[in-house]
């Protein structure tokens, strides 16, 4: 590690490519968290592509048009005082070609983001509600551990990549709930509920090409005004996981 403050920014400075394609792939992707080790490893091979090709680049430049370069021979045998004398050029270019190798660095990480993540990488959640049908409404129907049964259209969940008890979906209304051991649906007077994945014994979804529905349609809006629905008006759920 370096043991000064010009050469830690230097360290910093030299893996910041590497970052910004690290996180540019985990952008709409499964939220896995590699090891320390793994991720540290990750940045700093993409910093080194990435700034080699960018250096590679820079060679062509330079011979190309070696008046618009630094002198990189007089640089590397009086690097000093070649600084002390051409400061903002060196300084200037040295920005450029970070710059450079950050957007190389994010251009990869954009082919590499279209590329499907690995089945390793994917939960059942997932593959619910991002690889089936990711363009549909999707309403969920959630069987609780205690026997009650809670319902609402998917609004937003934890992309996490493993099948965890510690994440949870967001469901927006109509919010529909049947308590453990009752035979009939209650509309809930919310807009929004959480529900946590420990929590949840069976999952059911259904999929269909409307919109997010922000009122009961017009045929159940009478029943469940008048305050409840019998199970037989539950959307059909077309495939199921478990929480």
């Amino acid at each position: 590690m370096p043991s000064t403050l010009t050469g830690l920014l230097l360290f910093v400075a030299l893996l910041l490519p590497g970052t910004v394609y690290v996180a540019t792939v985990q952008r709409e992707r499964p939220d896995y968290r590699p090891s320390p080790l793994r991720e540290v490893a990750s940045i700093g091979l993409a910093s080194v592509v990435a700034e080699l090709v960018t250096l590679g680049l820079f060679v062509i430049v330079d011979h190309a048009w070696p008046a618009v370069t630094p002198n990189v021979s007089q640089l590397i045998r009086q690097p000093g005082d070649y600084i002390a004398e051409h400061y903002v050029e060196v300084f200037a270019w040295a920005v450029g070609l970070l710059a450079a190798a950050g957007l190389l660095a994010g251009g990869a990480a954009l082919v590499v983001r279209r590329l499907p993540a690995h089945r390793s990488l994917l939960s059942s959640w997932w593959t619910l509600f991002n690889d089936w049908h990711p363009k549909t409404t999707r309403t969920v129907q959630c069987e609780l551990e205690d026997g009650s049964y809670i319902e609402g259209t998917l609004a937003d969940w934890n992309a996490q990549a493993e099948d965890s008890p510690d994440r949870d979906l967001i469901l927006v209304g109509p919010i529909r709930y049947r308590p453990a051991g009752a035979s009939t649906y209650y509309v809930h007077p919310v807009s929004t509920v959480c529900v946590a994945a420990r929590n949840i014994r069976l999952m059911f979804v259904a999929y269909s090409d409307g919109p997010i529905p922000t009122r009961p349609s017009s045929a159940a809006t009478a029943a469940e005004e008048a305050g409840e629905v019998p199970p037989s008006a539950a959307p059909p759920a077309s495939a199921g996981a478990p929480g």
